[in-house]
């Protein structure tokens, strides 16, 4: 399908026009790392600069994650005019999400998180850095149960919260710069309870709305986990016990 008839097509619902309009869809043409793949991409993204249209704060923010994450594969022996409208559009879309405002208290922390990760990897953000952080350390309490679940208690929450935390972290560290404790605290929290809710196949437990059991990206979060902590047999604040049987 040509990028200019991907975002002309008519809906089937408004969560196959969030994931659409969000971008997420950009970390598979990433992986494969092939130049087709990276035309495609910069295709899609022409046409959706086109075809500008307003969408929810979720989609907002996962688009700014999305292209702060993989600026590299689609700036990548761009052409010098792609690149110049690129970093124009991508100012334009942090300054709107900055003024954009909800009152779900889930969607206020992935604003945040996607601003922190925008004013990070982009010059002419970092004056936003500060003020992003604090924000997150602010909501992130709110989100992370004490055990370490994830607010509303879907397994698929709790991972994609790590999937753009994690990242984070490990670049405040490289540039030395200090994180909220409270940030930290929930990343450890949050990451013994993925264990909780992870199967020994690495796959995510299939219920509170899981429907793709993520293993590869489960195993790229333990991978890069330092604590390693025992997976808790049972969760009180967010209703779950772990049973393991082990074969004798």
């Amino acid at each position: 399908c040509r990028p200019d008839r991907v975002f002309a097509v008519s809906a089937p619902s408004k969560a196959w026009l969030d994931e659409l309009h969000s971008f997420t869809w950009l970390v598979h043409l990433a992986c494969a790392r092939q130049a087709l793949h990276r035309v495609f991409a910069r295709g899609m993204l022409q046409a959706w600069w086109r075809r500008r249209r307003s969408t929810s704060v979720h989609a907002h923010s996962r688009r700014l994650i999305s292209l702060s994450q993989h600026a590299g594969f689609l700036l990548e022996a761009a052409p010098a005019e792609f690149e110049q409208v690129f970093l124009g559009q991508l100012q334009r879309e942090f300054h709107r999400l900055q003024r954009l405002r909800s009152k779900d208290q889930g969607t206020r922390l992935e604003q945040a998180i996607a601003l922190l990760t925008a004013s990070l990897v982009f010059r002419g953000l970092e004056t936003s850095i500060a003020s992003s952080l604090a924000r997150v350390g602010t909501l992130v309490d709110r989100m992370v149960l004490p055990d370490g679940g994830f607010a509303g208690r879907s397994p698929a929450a709790l991972l994609q919260f790590l999937l753009d935390v994690v990242p984070l972290r490990e670049v405040l560290t490289a540039r030395r710069l200090a994180m909220p404790r409270e940030l930290n605290a929930a990343i450890e929290r949050a990451m013994v309870m993925l264990r909780l809710l992870t199967h020994g196949d690495q796959g995510l437990a299939v219920f509170q709305g899981v429907g793709d059991i993520a293993a590869r990206p489960v195993e790229t979060l333990f991978a890069r986990d330092a604590v390693s902590g025992r997976p808790l047999s049972h969760a009180s604040h967010s209703g779950y016990a772990r049973l393991h049987h082990c074969a004798s």
